[in-house]
Order: C-alpha cells, then sequence, then structure tokens
C-alpha cells in the first residue's frame, strides 16, 4: 500500500538518499533526529499539559474577581 502522505522517518530517508549539497546526511543524524525527537517530544507534551491548566486557572480567577456576584455564589457553593 503506498501513502501519499510521508511521515518524519520517510523525509529523512530520502534526504539521505538524495545528497543534496555540500552538506552530507547520514545513517546517523537520522538516529540523532529521531533520538532527539523522543526525548523532547513527551517533554512539549507534558509541559503542553500544565500550562494549559494554569491559563485556565488564571482565566477563571481573573474573571471572578471582576465578577463579584459571581465570585460570592462560588464561595457558597465551595
Amino acid at each position: 500500500m503506498i501513502s501519499e502522505y510521508e511521515d518524519i522517518v520517510d523525509v529523512l530517508l530520502r534526504l539521505e538518499k538524495e545528497q543534496f549539497g555540500e552538506i552530507g546526511f547520514s545513517k546517523d543524524h537520522i538516529k540523532a533526529i529521531l533520538i532527539e525527537i523522543s526525548i523532547l517530544l513527551p517533554l512539549d507534551m507534558y509541559l503542553a499539559g500544565s500550562d494549559t491548566s494554569s491559563v485556565i486557572l488564571v482565566w477563571t480567577m481573573s474573571e471572578l474577581v471582576k465578577n463579584p456576584r459571581v465570585m460570592k455564589k462560588v464561595q457558597e457553593e465551595v
């Protein structure tokens, strides 16, 4: 089955095969890039999740400060 979309490994292998310009691109480069991605991607996903939570919390608190009537209702519920 031939896919019309390339993933990152397909692109890296194609770059190695084409070898254009003066810069060489080897399997060692591909390994280094994939290792870097495997280390950084989970870190980015973790940070994105925590950032989203903190942004929502700050936004909610600022809206409550701007609306004392709603803040009173929230305080009563809590």
